[in-house]
């Protein structure tokens, strides 16, 4: 379907109303497909698996890396934001909602002084 709405749109073989409302419904189905194609795209890639070497081999090359460098590498990339981040941001609102930490715009969290 998709590939007979892309030859529609690219050639436009057929005139009749019939056929250009057919067109339009085909690639209205192909917008939903990639549509649902990018959601699971972006499912998979936010289960991030940090014990599997396919992970780690994004981050590793010729060259020697210490432990230490390799994890800031891993952390800046953004691959952890949904394992880590997302966490430690809900639980410090909590906290926060509890008064144990503070939040000052320009500054940071701090654990509350009262």
């Amino acid at each position: 379907m998709i590939q007979e709405a892309r030859a529609y749109r690219e050639h436009g073989v057929f005139a009749d109303r019939s056929s250009e409302e057919r067109i339009e419904e085909l690639e209205t189905e192909v917008e939903l497909l990639e549509n649902r194609l990018e959601r699971e795209q972006v499912k998979r890639s936010a289960r991030v698996e940090v014990d599997d070497a396919r992970f780690l081999e994004r981050y590793l090359e010729d060259t020697y890396k210490t432990q230490s460098e390799l994890l800031q590498e891993i952390v800046e990339s953004g691959a952890m934001d949904d394992l880590i981040r997302k966490r430690i941001e809900d639980e410090l609102y909590v906290m926060a909602g509890k008064g144990q930490v503070e939040y000052e715009p320009g500054w940071g969290w701090r654990l509350s002084t009262d």
